[in-house]
């Protein structure tokens, strides 16, 4: 199944993100709306880097007992290194022992520009037996030798360093490729920021994660599935013509299009909008991607590996590292609901960063 984790990152206003702020997931919208069960995992990704000195049994106890989390850890090694502070491989190892009873998966350590390190410290995390899979990351640019190492080491692995070939699909379809072909059967991939919807329905992802649901929030471009088109449709927010123009497409997320105008905007509906839109994207995916994953028929001796799989779509909630905001009383609220026509069954998440208690 593949599985997309999706990433919430931090607010377009620039305060920074807490995770003790997440305060409640079921919570109703309106007079018409009500708190309903979870019918379907809700899949997040957690990062170390940002979430390794929060009470995860806190964190996640907001969340009510009836809701099924699947959650993916990570140790955020690249946000980190981006920020001069290295994720320590024993650290973070250590963490995902503590809070193991939370995860379903983990990636493994992530020695940024360090093939052999990573590799050798994957090795020391799998040997420690923590009762869940541990997933080795090959990186665009490493040597195809680790890959090989990688897929005998384990049968959920991971590719990252794609998101910079995004902007070439040519190059990163070819690298995909490659790299799919090298596999043996039974080998799952979780793509890390794999979101480049042709990649994604050309390969046999078992898992990807993506920030792109916060873009509404972010940069006022809400990207909404179309199930019948079978793709993302983007919205610019700021274009009152052109959210005129996608009322019919918005009607299906239970929206009008002044509800998704940037002057005017429901933030709790436009947040949980776009990540049902992950969810649609995510069903479509183990409907239709069969019919078209075709790109490594030949690289296969058994044909297309795709064939009768699914996927599985992460929301991954990274946030911002507190720096002075302990005291903001900004707060995150996920919101867990289902919408009012009869006809959609999908439960909405909404990320909520605005207002003081």
């Amino acid at each position: 199944m593949l599985r997309n984790y999706l990433v919430a990152t931090g607010n377009p206003y620039g305060y920074p993100c807490q995770a003790a702020h997440l305060t409640h997931l079921a919570r109703t919208a309106n007079g018409e709306r009500r708190t309903a069960m979870i019918d379907r995992p809700l899949r997040l990704l957690l990062s170390y880097h940002y979430y390794k000195d929060e009470n995860l049994d806190e964190l996640l106890g907001c969340f009510p007992p009836e809701l099924k989390l699947d959650i993916f850890a990570d140790s955020g090694a690249w946000s980190a290194f981006s920020v001069g502070a290295p994720v320590v491989a024993a650290e973070y190892v250590a963490w995902v022992e503590r809070w193991k009873h939370h995860f379903s998966v983990a990636a493994g350590p992530d020695v940024i520009g360090d093939a052999a390190a990573t590799c050798s410290a994957t090795e020391r995390m799998i040997a420690r037996g923590l009762g869940l899979p541990v997933l080795p990351t090959f990186h665009v640019g490493e040597d195809w030798d680790y890959l090989d190492r990688y897929a005998a080491m384990a049968d959920y692995i991971a590719f990252g360093g794609m998101v910079p070939l995004s902007t070439n699909r040519t190059l990163l379809a070819a690298w995909c490729r490659q790299a799919f072909a090298r596999l043996p059967d039974g080998v799952r991939v979780h793509g890390f920021g794999m979101t480049t919807w042709p990649v994604l329905c050309a390969f046999p992802w078992h898992s990807v994660d993506s920030s792109s649901w916060t873009s509404c929030f972010r940069y006022a471009r809400l990207a909404l599935f179309d199930a019948v088109r079978g793709r993302f449709s983007v919205i610019n927010m700021r274009s009152p013509p052109e959210t005129l123009a996608a009322a019919p497409l918005l009607a299906t997320y239970d929206l009008r299009p002044t509800d998704v105008q940037a002057k005017t905007y429901d933030r709790d509906r436009v947040c949980a909008a776009s990540v049902r839109a992950w969810q649609r994207a995510e069903d479509w995916l183990n409907t239709h991607v069969f019919l078209a994953s075709t790109a490594i028929a030949d690289a296969t001796p058994s044909g297309p590996r795709a064939l009768g799989r699914a996927v599985s779509a992460y929301l991954a909630l990274n946030g911002n590292p507190p720096t002075d905001a302990a005291t903001d009383g900004r707060s995150i609220r996920l919101a867990c609901r289902r919408p009012a026509g009869p006809s959609d069954d999908v439960h909405m998440l909404s990320r909520v960063t605005k207002g003081k208690p």
